[in-house]
């Protein structure tokens, strides 16, 4: 049970800074092409720690 928030914990850490990478990080970059790159990246690895953290939220539930 405790592995089990820890993890949600992480997952959650990891969705905030690459959220945070996203909106903050990626204004800092001038060439236009990296900048869009970097956003992509960004918004599908924002996308799948969402995923997992809905997921182990879930599992979570379950478990109880």
């Amino acid at each position: 049970m405790t592995r089990s928030i820890i993890t949600a914990i992480v997952f959650a850490l990891a969705l905030i800074t690459t959220l945070y990478s996203l909106f903050i990080e990626d204004k800092k970059i001038e060439n236009e092409k990296k900048r869009k790159k970097k956003i992509i990246k960004d918004a599908i690895l924002a996308i799948v720690w969402a995923i997992l953290l809905i997921l182990r939220i879930i599992y979570i539930m379950h478990e109880r």
